[in-house]
């Protein structure tokens, strides 16, 4: 998984109730200020671990999971990239492997098979046979694994801090809670840890998951500038559209005075950018 203990219970947690969303700086739908020059990003408020925009990008990161547990299968057998490491068998029987897709297609199942293991204890859901860490996984089985999750997100997202097995690259060992118990393996360039986690954890987890899976297979797409003018700063030119994890966001940024367009904002502001390139052609012509 990765370091997603950080976000686990909040301190700044308000009286009504409320959490910053657990993306952090990351979050849809955070507002940007300007303190002493420097921009800081306050995630939106919540009364779960994430707020609605970030909820529906886990629930599209789960969806996508199946579809890339698939073409990792396919592809490994491919020649080594950048990215990749192949190994080949004996002279007589070359068998080129791509490690790497091999292990991230295993983290995938292991990541997918706690957490639901956990939703379905904790949910006390019944008719589901999947014995989830055991069972064989096949493209249909991890399918029915994420449709379960995806049915019962609210109770993902409620799990309370529970201990849980990680694995973490030994640059990120030294940065677990001083409470983890940890067994580095130096020779492998891993270490396992056990780290209590909660929901917020799970979704970035997942969120971590697909991005990884994106860029291992090269889905990686580039971020959209859009065109027309910042409707706060006038600043033409510095208006983006990132590409997250589950595909480009459904929210623009303006890399000038650092203004967020979300929601109703957001389409306010693609309104608005149509109309400037109407008035601009009608000038040109």
């Amino acid at each position: 998984m990765g370091r997603y203990w950080v976000h686990s219970m909040p301190d700044d947690m308000r009286d009504d109730g409320q959490r910053p969303c657990a993306r952090g700086d990351r979050c849809a739908r955070a507002t940007v200020t300007i303190e002493k020059g420097e921009r800081i990003y306050h995630p939106a408020l919540t009364y779960r671990a994430f707020c609605e925009t970030c909820s529906e990008a886990v629930r599209n990161a789960i969806q996508e999971l199946p579809g890339y547990y698939t073409e990792l299968g396919e592809r490994i057998g491919d020649h080594a990239t950048g990215i990749g490491q192949r190994v080949s068998g004996s002279k007589d029987l070359p068998t080129p492997i791509n490690l790497t897709f091999d292990e991230l297609r295993t983290e995938l199942v292991n990541t997918i098979s706690a957490w639901g293991a956990r939703v379905c204890e904790t949910a006390k859901l019944s008719g589901h046979s999947i014995d989830w860490p055991t069972t064989r996984h096949t493209p249909d089985t991890l399918t029915r694994m994420c449709e379960i999750l995806t049915a019962h997100l609210d109770a993902l997202f409620s799990l309370p801090p529970a201990p849980m097995t990680i694995t973490v690259p030994l640059a990120e060992a030294d940065a677990l809670p001083e409470t983890a118990e940890v067994r580095r393996h130096y020779d492998a360039g891993y270490a396992v840890a056990t780290v209590e986690l909660d929901g917020a954890d799970a979704g970035l987890a997942m969120l971590k998951l697909a991005s990884r899976c994106r860029w291992m297979l090269g889905h990686v797409g580039r971020p959209e500038r859009l065109q027309g003018r910042c409707l706060h700063c006038d600043m033409v030119g510095a208006l983006i559209r990132p590409d997250l994890s589950t595909g480009l966001a459904d929210w623009a940024e303006c890399g000038a005075c650092g203004t967020r367009y979300t929601g109703v904002e957001y389409l306010n502001l693609v309104r608005a950018l149509y109309e400037q390139e109407i008035q601009h052609q009608r000038e040109a012509s």
